[in-house]
């Protein structure tokens, strides 16, 4: 009697609490069968949603299912982990609840791993009131409203995921008042507004700013017909957004800016991005409405369009703005866009000395990369905000080819980077010399964009995002 009493102790873990457990859902399953077993597998994805507890795994097998609104919690140690058997995990119903395909809500710890969700009533994925929730290698496409969508959500992470031909808005949203959102290696393309946008929505209550996100390493195209930005962020502040590859985006690129947040999108570092603007877009950097104390450093900014050019920006926000070692379409503004400068007189007023022009941006081989680019499949879980900050994430992979231009000019100038902005992020100093300028040049003659289509006038759509 004492053994057995012992054994059940065991199996029930420390202070009686129960051992985490591996369940199946499959097409042709039983939700009365115990589950842990493909064998015994469950038949929907709702009743598992309604019994898991921290630390639980539920393998999903290929098929198409009903979604699921899951509000229970894991644990920071011992996640609930619904994980889909590969691409063919398909979901093609909205969950009973909410008129999404996946809804997490007033949960934590959750991670959702590898589902297709298409053609959904409003969003793909929907993730609100909650706090560490991941989402990684889901496809989400054609969804009436978002692919991926939260808010009020905090230390939220988005990443390896493809976002695609939202109908009415945006691709990615992160909105509502949040922290530490990490949005990372995502394929966003051809969604009606913006491809990635951050809102702080005071509207919704909170503090209506957005702190400490983290955007990186995403290819974004095709995106804004319907106006907006290839990222697009409205009151994010003290944030990071590094290594990506925008193009052919027919609104904006990225823009820094209030609508309706509490304040401007400020302190915040846009670095080594690459954003080659399609012919009807507008400009490749847009800073305005009291955005102040914003870098841009290090990016290839290059614009198709016949007047918009390289950075625009408003007289409410230069104070703190610093701006070099990019290579870019020598246009600028510091109006807004009513008025246009070129290079030399930018520098003029103090920003990018260490910059050059770009020629003329061929046609060959962006299209090729973002072809090429498949969505990695990240294997390093989530991220800490102090690792993030530090620049210890791995490097940007094939999607990024383009920025090789500025590796190959890359020589040091210690009077432009300080120590701990390279601890951030490598500086790559265009232009410091003739044979760096040349070989920036010949890079970027190989770099080129997809063809351009027509764009909406809009200049965002007004989605007010909180949690309806």
């Amino acid at each position: 009697m004492r053994s057995l009493l012992g054994l059940l102790l065991v199996l029930a873990g420390p202070a009686g609490t129960a051992v985490a457990a591996d369940y199946w859902v499959k097409n042709g399953g039983n939700d009365a069968a115990p589950g842990l077993s493909p064998a015994t597998a469950w038949a929907t994805l709702g009743h598992a949603a309604a019994v898991v507890n921290p630390g639980d795994t539920v393998h999903v097998l290929d098929g198409s299912y009903q979604g699921f609104d899951l509000r229970r919690s894991g644990t920071a140690g011992n996640p609930i982990t619904f994980l889909a058997q590969s691409p063919s995990t398909l979901i093609t119903a909205d969950n009973p609840d909410t008129p999404d395909g996946i809804n997490v809500e007033d949960a934590a710890h959750i991670v959702l791993d590898g589902f297709t969700v298409n053609d959904r009533t409003r969003a793909g994925v929907r993730v609100a009131v909650s706090q560490f929730v991941t989402v990684r290698n889901c496809h989400t496409g054609n969804n009436g409203r978002w692919g991926i969508f939260s808010g009020f959500a905090d230390d939220f992470t988005i990443e390896n995921n493809e976002a695609h031909h939202s109908q009415a808005e945006h691709g990615i949203y992160v909105s509502n008042t949040c922290v530490n959102p990490i949005v990372r290696d995502n394929l966003v393309h051809d969604n009606h507004g913006n491809g990635i946008h951050m809102n702080g929505d005071v509207s919704q209550g909170g503090a209506g700013i957005i702190t400490n996100a983290l955007i990186e390493r995403n290819v974004i195209y095709g995106n804004g017909v319907g106006g907006g930005s290839g990222i697009n962020l409205d009151g994010v502040q003290q944030s990071v957004i590094r290594n990506n590859l925008l193009h052919d985006n027919h609104a904006s690129g990225i823009s820094l800016y209030r609508i309706d947040a509490a304040a401007g999108s400020s302190h915040d570092l846009v670095i080594n991005n690459t954003i080659v603007n399609a012919a009807d877009s507008r400009w490749c950097v847009n800073i305005n409405t009291g955005s102040t104390n914003d870098t841009v450093r290090n990016n290839i900014l290059y614009n198709y369009h016949s007047f918009h050019g390289a950075i625009a920006i408003d007289s409410s926000s230069r104070t703190g703005f610093a701006s070099d070692h990019n290579a870019v379409i020598s246009r600028f503004s510091t109006d807004s866009g009513d008025t246009v400068i070129d290079l030399t007189a930018w520098q003029g007023l103090g920003y990018d000395a260490g910059s050059l022009a770009a020629r003329r941006v061929h046609r060959r081989t962006i299209s090729t990369a973002t072809r090429a680019r498949s969505v990695p499949r990240s294997t390093s879980g989530l991220t800490s905000s102090s690792s993030r900050r530090a620049g210890t994430t791995r490097p940007i992979r094939a999607s990024n080819a383009v920025i090789r231009a500025r590796r190959v000019a890359r020589t040091r100038a210690p009077t432009a980077c300080s120590a701990s902005a390279r601890r951030r992020s490598p500086c790559a100093v265009m232009g410091s010399s003739a044979a760096a300028r040349s070989a920036t040049r010949a890079t970027l003659a190989r770099t080129p964009v997809r063809s351009a289509r027509t764009a909406g006038a809009s200049t965002r759509p007004r989605a007010r995002a909180a949690s309806p």
